[in-house]
Protein backbone atom coordinates (compact mmCIF):
# COMPACT_ATOMS: atom_id res chain seq x y z
CA UNK A 1 0.00 0.00 0.00
CA UNK A 2 1.22 3.49 -0.76
CA UNK A 3 2.39 5.76 2.02
CA UNK A 4 1.21 9.33 1.51
CA UNK A 5 0.83 12.62 3.32
CA UNK A 6 -2.92 13.01 3.12
CA UNK A 7 -6.00 14.22 4.93
CA UNK A 8 -7.49 11.45 7.10
CA UNK A 9 -10.90 10.22 5.99
CA UNK A 10 -12.36 11.25 9.34
CA UNK A 11 -11.76 14.88 8.43
CA UNK A 12 -14.02 14.57 5.40
CA UNK A 13 -17.14 14.03 7.49
CA UNK A 14 -18.48 17.53 6.80
CA UNK A 15 -18.50 16.80 3.05
CA UNK A 16 -20.59 14.35 0.99
CA UNK A 17 -18.47 11.23 1.53
CA UNK A 18 -18.64 7.53 2.19
CA UNK A 19 -18.20 7.58 5.99
CA UNK A 20 -15.33 5.62 7.48
CA UNK A 21 -17.63 3.27 9.39
CA UNK A 22 -19.59 2.53 6.19
CA UNK A 23 -16.37 1.68 4.36
CA UNK A 24 -15.52 -0.73 7.16
CA UNK A 25 -18.97 -2.28 6.84
CA UNK A 26 -18.49 -2.70 3.08
CA UNK A 27 -15.13 -4.30 3.81
CA UNK A 28 -16.80 -6.91 5.99
CA UNK A 29 -19.38 -7.60 3.30
CA UNK A 30 -16.55 -8.17 0.83
CA UNK A 31 -15.18 -11.02 2.92
CA UNK A 32 -18.43 -12.98 2.84
CA UNK A 33 -18.76 -14.89 -0.46
CA UNK A 34 -22.53 -14.43 -0.32
CA UNK A 35 -22.26 -10.63 -0.16
CA UNK A 36 -19.11 -9.76 -2.14
CA UNK A 37 -21.11 -8.71 -5.19
CA UNK A 38 -23.44 -6.58 -3.08
CA UNK A 39 -20.43 -4.90 -1.46
CA UNK A 40 -18.79 -4.16 -4.81
CA UNK A 41 -22.00 -2.78 -6.29
CA UNK A 42 -22.47 -0.55 -3.27
CA UNK A 43 -18.87 0.66 -3.28
CA UNK A 44 -18.79 1.32 -7.03
CA UNK A 45 -22.06 3.26 -6.97
CA UNK A 46 -21.09 5.27 -3.89
CA UNK A 47 -17.69 6.21 -5.31
CA UNK A 48 -19.27 7.25 -8.61
CA UNK A 49 -21.82 9.45 -6.82
CA UNK A 50 -19.13 10.91 -4.60
CA UNK A 51 -16.91 11.74 -7.57
CA UNK A 52 -19.80 13.54 -9.26
CA UNK A 53 -20.56 15.59 -6.14
CA UNK A 54 -17.10 16.98 -5.50
CA UNK A 55 -14.70 19.37 -7.14
CA UNK A 56 -11.69 17.83 -8.89
CA UNK A 57 -9.38 18.98 -6.07
CA UNK A 58 -11.64 17.63 -3.30
CA UNK A 59 -12.03 14.33 -5.14
CA UNK A 60 -8.25 13.98 -5.48
CA UNK A 61 -7.90 14.60 -1.75
CA UNK A 62 -10.56 12.03 -1.00
CA UNK A 63 -8.97 9.35 -3.19
CA UNK A 64 -5.66 9.80 -1.40
CA UNK A 65 -7.41 9.39 1.92
CA UNK A 66 -9.38 6.39 0.64
CA UNK A 67 -6.13 4.70 -0.32
CA UNK A 68 -5.06 4.81 3.34
CA UNK A 69 -8.17 2.93 4.50
CA UNK A 70 -7.83 -0.82 5.34
CA UNK A 71 -10.49 -1.67 2.71
CA UNK A 72 -7.81 -1.17 0.05
CA UNK A 73 -6.01 -4.29 1.28
CA UNK A 74 -9.12 -6.35 0.55
CA UNK A 75 -9.68 -4.76 -2.87
CA UNK A 76 -6.07 -5.42 -3.85
CA UNK A 77 -6.51 -9.14 -3.44
CA UNK A 78 -7.95 -8.76 -6.94
CA UNK A 79 -4.99 -8.93 -9.34
CA UNK A 80 -6.70 -6.52 -11.75
CA UNK A 81 -7.21 -3.79 -9.17
CA UNK A 82 -3.78 -4.36 -7.63
CA UNK A 83 -1.84 -4.26 -10.91
CA UNK A 84 -3.41 -0.97 -12.00
CA UNK A 85 -2.57 0.56 -8.62
CA UNK A 86 1.04 -0.65 -8.54
CA UNK A 87 1.79 0.18 -12.20
CA UNK A 88 4.70 -2.24 -12.75
CA UNK A 89 5.23 -0.83 -16.27
CA UNK A 90 4.79 2.78 -15.28
CA UNK A 91 1.09 3.28 -16.00
CA UNK A 92 -2.18 1.62 -15.03
CA UNK A 93 -3.59 0.34 -18.32
CA UNK A 94 -0.60 -1.66 -19.54
CA UNK A 95 -0.84 -4.51 -22.06
CA UNK A 96 -0.97 -7.19 -19.36
CA UNK A 97 -3.87 -5.44 -17.66
CA UNK A 98 -5.67 -5.12 -20.99
CA UNK A 99 -5.31 -8.86 -21.49
CA UNK A 100 -7.21 -9.26 -18.23
CA UNK A 101 -9.99 -7.15 -19.75
CA UNK A 102 -9.99 -9.03 -23.05
CA UNK A 103 -9.79 -12.45 -21.40
CA UNK A 104 -6.60 -13.19 -23.35
CA UNK A 105 -3.12 -13.94 -22.08
CA UNK A 106 -2.31 -16.86 -19.82
CA UNK A 107 -4.65 -15.91 -16.94
CA UNK A 108 -1.91 -16.58 -14.40
CA UNK A 109 -2.44 -13.41 -12.40
CA UNK A 110 -6.12 -14.13 -11.84
CA UNK A 111 -5.48 -17.81 -11.14
CA UNK A 112 -3.01 -16.92 -8.39
CA UNK A 113 -5.44 -14.56 -6.67
CA UNK A 114 -7.19 -15.42 -3.42
CA UNK A 115 -10.83 -16.51 -3.50
CA UNK A 116 -11.81 -12.98 -2.50
CA UNK A 117 -9.66 -11.59 -5.31
CA UNK A 118 -11.30 -13.88 -7.84
CA UNK A 119 -14.76 -12.78 -6.67
CA UNK A 120 -13.84 -9.10 -7.01
CA UNK A 121 -12.40 -9.73 -10.48
CA UNK A 122 -15.55 -11.60 -11.50
CA UNK A 123 -17.58 -8.55 -10.49
CA UNK A 124 -15.21 -6.25 -12.39
CA UNK A 125 -15.76 -8.20 -15.61
CA UNK A 126 -19.45 -7.21 -15.52
CA UNK A 127 -18.59 -3.49 -15.65
CA UNK A 128 -19.51 -1.59 -18.84
CA UNK A 129 -15.86 -0.67 -19.41
CA UNK A 130 -15.06 -4.37 -19.95
CA UNK A 131 -17.79 -4.72 -22.58
CA UNK A 132 -16.82 -1.46 -24.29
CA UNK A 133 -13.14 -2.39 -24.40
CA UNK A 134 -13.87 -5.83 -25.83
CA UNK A 135 -16.09 -4.21 -28.44
CA UNK A 136 -13.19 -1.89 -29.25
CA UNK A 137 -10.76 -4.68 -30.06
CA UNK A 138 -13.39 -6.38 -32.24
CA UNK A 139 -14.10 -3.09 -34.03
CA UNK A 140 -10.39 -2.56 -34.75
CA UNK A 141 -10.08 -6.08 -36.19
CA UNK A 142 -13.08 -5.40 -38.42
CA UNK A 143 -11.53 -2.11 -39.57
CA UNK A 144 -8.30 -3.88 -40.52
CA UNK A 145 -10.29 -6.41 -42.54
CA UNK A 146 -12.25 -3.68 -44.31
CA UNK A 147 -9.11 -1.78 -45.26
CA UNK A 148 -7.40 -4.94 -46.54
CA UNK A 149 -10.49 -6.00 -48.48
CA UNK A 150 -10.30 -2.74 -50.43
CA UNK A 151 -6.52 -2.82 -50.71
CA UNK A 152 -4.74 -6.18 -50.22
CA UNK A 153 -1.44 -4.28 -50.30
CA UNK A 154 -2.47 -1.87 -47.52
CA UNK A 155 0.15 -0.51 -45.15
CA UNK A 156 -1.22 -0.31 -41.59
CA UNK A 157 0.22 1.20 -38.40
CA UNK A 158 -0.98 0.61 -34.84
CA UNK A 159 0.30 3.36 -32.50
CA UNK A 160 0.90 2.32 -28.86
CA UNK A 161 -0.09 -1.17 -29.98
CA UNK A 162 0.33 -3.09 -26.71
CA UNK A 163 -0.16 -6.80 -27.37
CA UNK A 164 -2.21 -5.95 -30.48
CA UNK A 165 -4.93 -8.48 -29.64
CA UNK A 166 -7.06 -7.31 -32.58
CA UNK A 167 -4.63 -9.17 -34.85
CA UNK A 168 -5.91 -12.51 -33.56
CA UNK A 169 -9.46 -11.50 -34.53
CA UNK A 170 -8.60 -10.24 -38.02
CA UNK A 171 -9.06 -12.57 -40.98
CA UNK A 172 -6.73 -10.40 -43.07
CA UNK A 173 -3.94 -10.83 -40.53
CA UNK A 174 -4.54 -14.57 -40.22
CA UNK A 175 -4.39 -14.96 -44.00
CA UNK A 176 -1.52 -12.48 -44.46
CA UNK A 177 -3.64 -10.33 -46.77
CA UNK A 178 -1.92 -7.01 -46.29
CA UNK A 179 1.13 -5.22 -47.61
CA UNK A 180 2.63 -4.17 -44.31
CA UNK A 181 1.36 -4.26 -40.71
CA UNK A 182 3.37 -2.41 -38.07
CA UNK A 183 2.99 -2.22 -34.31
CA UNK A 184 4.69 0.72 -32.59
CA UNK A 185 5.09 0.74 -28.81
CA UNK A 186 7.68 1.91 -26.29
CA UNK A 187 7.33 -1.32 -24.27
CA UNK A 188 9.65 -3.93 -25.76
CA UNK A 189 8.02 -6.64 -23.64
CA UNK A 190 4.73 -6.03 -25.41
CA UNK A 191 6.45 -6.20 -28.78
CA UNK A 192 7.96 -9.58 -27.87
CA UNK A 193 4.47 -10.90 -27.23
CA UNK A 194 3.47 -9.80 -30.75
CA UNK A 195 6.59 -11.39 -32.22
CA UNK A 196 5.76 -14.75 -30.66
CA UNK A 197 2.14 -14.72 -31.77
CA UNK A 198 2.36 -12.90 -35.10
CA UNK A 199 5.80 -12.98 -36.71
CA UNK A 200 4.27 -11.44 -39.85
CA UNK A 201 3.74 -8.15 -37.95
CA UNK A 202 6.61 -5.66 -37.98
CA UNK A 203 7.53 -4.13 -34.63
CA UNK A 204 8.99 -0.72 -33.84
CA UNK A 205 10.17 0.06 -30.30
CA UNK A 206 9.58 3.79 -29.98
CA UNK A 207 7.68 6.38 -27.96
CA UNK A 208 5.14 8.81 -29.38
CA UNK A 209 7.64 11.59 -28.63
CA UNK A 210 10.07 9.96 -31.05
CA UNK A 211 7.27 9.66 -33.59
CA UNK A 212 6.34 13.33 -33.20
CA UNK A 213 9.89 14.66 -33.48
CA UNK A 214 10.63 12.36 -36.46
CA UNK A 215 13.37 10.49 -34.60
CA UNK A 216 11.49 7.43 -35.84
CA UNK A 217 10.28 7.30 -39.43
CA UNK A 218 8.03 4.27 -39.83
CA UNK A 219 7.00 5.02 -43.41
CA UNK A 220 3.73 5.94 -45.11
CA UNK A 221 0.45 4.22 -44.33
CA UNK A 222 -3.04 3.67 -45.69
CA UNK A 223 -4.56 3.12 -42.25
CA UNK A 224 -3.33 4.31 -38.84
CA UNK A 225 -5.14 3.52 -35.63
CA UNK A 226 -4.71 3.70 -31.89
CA UNK A 227 -6.81 1.90 -29.31
CA UNK A 228 -6.14 3.29 -25.83
CA UNK A 229 -3.43 5.90 -26.25
CA UNK A 230 -5.68 8.96 -26.27
CA UNK A 231 -7.07 7.98 -22.87
CA UNK A 232 -3.71 9.21 -21.52
CA UNK A 233 -2.96 12.27 -23.68
CA UNK A 234 -3.99 15.84 -22.93
CA UNK A 235 -5.47 17.90 -25.75
CA UNK A 236 -2.21 19.63 -26.68
CA UNK A 237 -0.25 16.39 -27.10
CA UNK A 238 -3.26 14.75 -28.73
CA UNK A 239 -3.39 17.45 -31.41
CA UNK A 240 0.36 17.36 -31.96
CA UNK A 241 0.31 13.62 -32.42
CA UNK A 242 -2.55 13.80 -34.91
CA UNK A 243 -0.57 16.34 -36.95
CA UNK A 244 2.39 13.96 -36.94
CA UNK A 245 0.20 11.05 -38.05
CA UNK A 246 -1.32 13.20 -40.78
CA UNK A 247 2.22 13.60 -42.11
CA UNK A 248 2.62 9.84 -42.64
CA UNK A 249 -0.85 9.00 -43.94
CA UNK A 250 -1.15 8.42 -47.67
CA UNK A 251 -3.66 10.35 -49.80
CA UNK A 252 -6.95 8.47 -49.49
CA UNK A 253 -5.84 7.04 -46.15
CA UNK A 254 -7.65 6.90 -42.84
CA UNK A 255 -6.79 7.56 -39.18
CA UNK A 256 -8.96 5.93 -36.51
CA UNK A 257 -8.57 6.83 -32.81
CA UNK A 258 -10.53 5.64 -29.76
CA UNK A 259 -11.22 7.54 -26.52
CA UNK A 260 -13.52 6.87 -23.57
CA UNK A 261 -16.45 9.11 -22.75
CA UNK A 262 -16.72 10.62 -19.24
CA UNK A 263 -19.76 8.58 -18.24
CA UNK A 264 -18.31 5.23 -17.14
CA UNK A 265 -19.98 3.93 -14.00
CA UNK A 266 -16.67 2.57 -12.73
CA UNK A 267 -14.60 5.78 -12.99
CA UNK A 268 -14.87 6.45 -9.25
CA UNK A 269 -13.66 2.97 -8.37
CA UNK A 270 -10.89 3.11 -10.96
CA UNK A 271 -9.54 6.38 -9.61
CA UNK A 272 -9.95 5.66 -5.89
CA UNK A 273 -9.09 1.95 -5.64
CA UNK A 274 -6.91 1.48 -8.73
CA UNK A 275 -5.27 4.93 -8.95
CA UNK A 276 -6.18 4.73 -12.65
CA UNK A 277 -6.73 8.20 -14.08
CA UNK A 278 -7.61 8.63 -17.73
CA UNK A 279 -8.51 11.54 -20.00
CA UNK A 280 -12.19 11.30 -20.90
CA UNK A 281 -13.60 13.45 -23.71
CA UNK A 282 -17.15 14.25 -24.83
CA UNK A 283 -17.83 14.25 -28.56
CA UNK A 284 -17.19 17.97 -29.18
CA UNK A 285 -13.84 18.00 -27.36
CA UNK A 286 -12.67 14.86 -29.13
CA UNK A 287 -13.70 16.13 -32.55
CA UNK A 288 -11.88 19.42 -31.95
CA UNK A 289 -8.53 17.61 -31.83
CA UNK A 290 -8.72 17.17 -35.60
CA UNK A 291 -9.15 20.85 -36.46
CA UNK A 292 -6.72 22.25 -39.05
CA UNK A 293 -5.15 18.90 -39.94
CA UNK A 294 -3.31 19.15 -43.27
CA UNK A 295 -4.89 17.07 -46.01
CA UNK A 296 -8.01 16.21 -44.02
CA UNK A 297 -11.02 15.64 -46.28
CA UNK A 298 -13.64 14.57 -43.75
CA UNK A 299 -13.97 13.82 -40.06
CA UNK A 300 -16.61 12.33 -37.82
CA UNK A 301 -16.96 10.94 -34.31
CA UNK A 302 -18.63 7.56 -33.94
CA UNK A 303 -20.05 6.59 -30.53
CA UNK A 304 -20.26 2.91 -29.72
CA UNK A 305 -23.67 1.33 -28.96
CA UNK A 306 -22.84 1.21 -25.25
CA UNK A 307 -22.30 5.01 -25.24
CA UNK A 308 -18.91 4.57 -23.53
CA UNK A 309 -16.36 4.94 -26.34
CA UNK A 310 -15.91 7.50 -29.08
CA UNK A 311 -14.00 6.88 -32.30
CA UNK A 312 -12.48 9.74 -34.26
CA UNK A 313 -12.62 8.68 -37.91
CA UNK A 314 -10.52 10.84 -40.22
CA UNK A 315 -10.34 10.53 -44.01
CA UNK A 316 -7.47 12.06 -46.00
Amino acid sequence: MKTMNTVPLTQFETYPVIPVDLLSEIGQLLLNPATTTIAMQRLTEDLAALRDSRSTEDWRDYTRAFQEHPILKYLHEDAFTRRAFRKPRGYAGDAVLMDMVYGTGDGELVAKSSELGKRIYAFATTAPIFAATRDRVARLAKSIDEVCAENPNAHILSVACGHMREAALSEAVKQNRFGRLVGLDQDKRSLRVIERGHPNIERIAASISELMDSSVRPGQFDFIYSAGLYDYLDDEIGRRLLHSLAGIIKPGGRIFIANFLPNLSSIGYMEAAMDWWMVYRPVEQFHALAEHLPGLKSSRVITDPLQHLNYLDLQF
